[in-house]
């Protein structure tokens, strides 16, 4: 199954040991249709925007582990995006978050 990764899951952060049994793809930037947010220790994306996502793209298993670390599907939705490598898993939230910061760059750090 493949997941794309753009906050504290990627390698090096502090979520990151959730996903790390799975295999690195690649680094990947998505299409310029999201919206990126630091929510401080984590970031999230809504759909709906003009910023690129820059992450990882990952093969795991199941999606058990994730789902339960974004809160899925009660905090976090869950959509497919087209990647070069087929179609990759992402975790949006529904709406805006209120008063947060909008990561233009597309990177999360």
């Amino acid at each position: 199954m493949l997941i794309f990764v753009y906050g504290s899951l990627k390698r090096g952060f502090h979520n990151h040991s959730i996903i790390s049994d799975g295999v690195f793809i690649s680094e990947h930037t998505t299409t310029p249709t999201f919206t990126l947010y630091d929510l401080g220790a984590y970031p999230a994306v809504t759909q709906g925007g003009s910023t690129s996502i820059k992450g990882e793209l990952w093969e795991v298993a199941n999606l058990d582990r994730t789902d339960w670390l974004e809160g899925y599907p009660s905090y976090y939705n869950r959509i497919l995006i087209p990647t070069w490598s087929g179609a990759a898993w992402i975790y949006t939230l529904p709406e805006a978050p209120i008063n947060k910061a909008e990561v233009v760059s597309g990177i999360w750090t």
